[in-house]
């Protein structure tokens, strides 16, 4: 899948001119690298005051049938930070603090937003290593990558949650009998939308507090994988996209090589642990068990971890500036 979207994403993103009358709107001509950084960082500046004021406004703003208050301005300046370097750090949890408002004209706007600015980056970059006279226009970049990459994909993608029992409505909260007798209150929203961009876009923040472990933000197993191989999708794309527009495919190839045996290889040992353990029968605590609650255990994990990110880490800063004596490879071979 990702073969076919990186071909298709050179064709649309790397068009020498403007198609249509919004696109000549936003040419405003060829940039070099300095007016490309800049163009990129106002808009980037922009985009954190819009977000900011939206937060801060969510009171009294529509699209808000729960009455959810103001976050701590604290909270307010992290979160939009965090949304607007692709970060999405949560200080808070979505279904308790957020209307839906500020769901859809904050969090899935800048999920949008942010993923189609490192796109125009990496074309930057490109074109750069291309040898272009110029690096493109940010601002039709950035159009591009929304509407051109990012709003068919999600469109697609939401559409098939919802039919795997993602929710998506403007309706408020539903309160509900338990079985006890007891009254719950279930929130819900338009889920389905922010959770398709939110994968693809490789974007933290999710609908709820726990992300693709609620229920109702990934109701299946069928979900589950659907929502897997969205965030593995357009950086795989990327990869081919990166080929195709310098004319070297190998060179591709080679990166979307390394990617996957970076990625999947190193959790082949941890799922066959995990397996096997799981297989064997649970036995009583004893003097000579290893217990998993304690400080002991704790160092022994940290330091697994540390020594691993070693052995993976140093060997790469060690031959980094061995293989920078090579010399580059001349693309196109």
């Amino acid at each position: 899948m990702s073969v076919p979207l990186g071909r298709s994403m050179a064709r649309v993103l790397d068009r020498p001119a403007a198609g249509n009358r919004i696109e000549r709107l936003l040419d405003t001509g060829p940039q070099d690298w300095k007016q490309y950084c800049f163009a990129m960082l106002g808009f980037n500046v922009l985009a954190f005051l819009v977000g900011f004021a939206v937060l801060a406004l969510q009171p009294v703003l529509p699209l808000n049938p729960d009455g959810k208050g103001m976050l701590a301005p604290t909270t307010l300046f992290n979160t939009a930070a965090s949304f607007l370097t692709n970060t999405n750090l949560q200080h808070y949890s979505g279904e308790v603090h957020l209307s839906y408002f500020s769901q859809l004209f904050f969090i899935c706007w800048k999920q949008f937003v942010t993923p189609a600015i490192g796109l125009a980056a990496l074309l930057a970059v490109i074109r750069g290593l291309r040898g272009d006279a110029h690096l493109g226009n940010f601002y039709l970049d950035l159009w591009r990558g929304v509407m051109g990459v990012l709003l068919p994909l999600s469109f697609v993608v939401a559409v098939l949650l919802v039919v795997g029992g993602v929710p998506m409505t403007l309706a408020g909260a539903e309160k509900v009998t338990t079985l006890e007798g007891g009254e719950q209150t279930i929130a819900r929203g338009p889920v389905a939308a922010i959770i398709a961009i939110k994968q693809l876009g490789t974007n933290g923040g999710g609908y709820f507090g726990v992300n693709s472990s609620h229920p109702l933000e990934n109701p299946s197993a069928w979900t589950n994988v659907l929502e897997n191989v969205c965030i593995l999708l357009i950086p795989m794309a990327c990869v081919v996209m990166f080929g195709r527009m310098l004319k070297s495919h190998g060179q591709a190839w080679v990166i979307f090589a390394v990617m996957m045996v970076c990625r999947f290889v190193p959790i082949i040992a941890p799922i066959a642990l995990a397996a096997s353990l799981a297989a064997k029968k649970q036995t009583p605590f004893t003097a000579g068990t290893l217990r998993t609650d304690t400080v002991t255990f704790g160092c022994v994990l940290l330091g697994t971890v540390i020594l691993v990110g070693a052995l993976l880490f140093l060997p790469v800063a060690t031959l980094g500036p061995v293989a920078e004596h090579l010399g580059p490879l001349p693309f196109g071979q």
